[in-house]
């Protein structure tokens, strides 16, 4: 009887462990733009991308914090407390973006601005791939309501280290 319960105990501990080594998270670096230029008449801005590729388990975005291009916090974004929208947990094949203009109202006077994205998963092997998508977008200057899409460019984010 004792060893069919030590047994148990160390198949319990060794399963624990296990679930424990199959966590795990990182962080991504994005490069990210919002100016207006052409006395308003054109817009620039980013989307954070974030896409689960997998086809096991979930991602969740912990946090969002963006920075100005002299290193100052802009913007800390924490896990449920996005903008309406925002998924901030990601299933196998799911998507969601951030907009930049829903986070920030007005363009920083220098339009150099990063992000860093932290996340975890439940699952090894399993990580976001995020990107940061650059949108143009013609402009009406007086009232800022937004016309034709001009330009798309996409930029990987980088992993970072924990």
């Amino acid at each position: 009887m004792n060893r069919i319960a030590t047994g148990l105990f160390i198949a319990a501990f060794l399963l624990g462990a296990c679930d424990l080594a199959q966590a795990a998270g990182g962080k991504s670096g994005c490069s990210l733009y919002y100016a207006t230029r052409l006395e308003g008449a054109e817009i620039t801005y980013s989307n954070i991308s974030f896409r689960n590729l997998a086809s096991k388990g979930t991602i969740t975005i912990e946090k969002i914090d963006i920075y100005q291009s002299d290193g100052t916090l802009v913007a800390g974004l924490a896990s449920g407390k996005y903008p309406s929208g925002f998924r901030g947990s990601l299933g196998p094949h799911q998507y969601t973006s951030l907009r930049l203009t829903n986070v920030l109202k007005t363009p920083p006077a220098v339009p150099g601005l990063q992000a860093i994205v932290s996340w975890t998963t439940d699952s090894a092997g399993v990580s976001p791939m995020v990107t940061s998508v650059f949108l143009t977008f013609g402009r009406d200057p007086k009232t800022g309501v937004e016309k034709e899409s001009r330009a798309r460019h996409v930029l990987p984010c980088v992993t970072m280290g924990r």
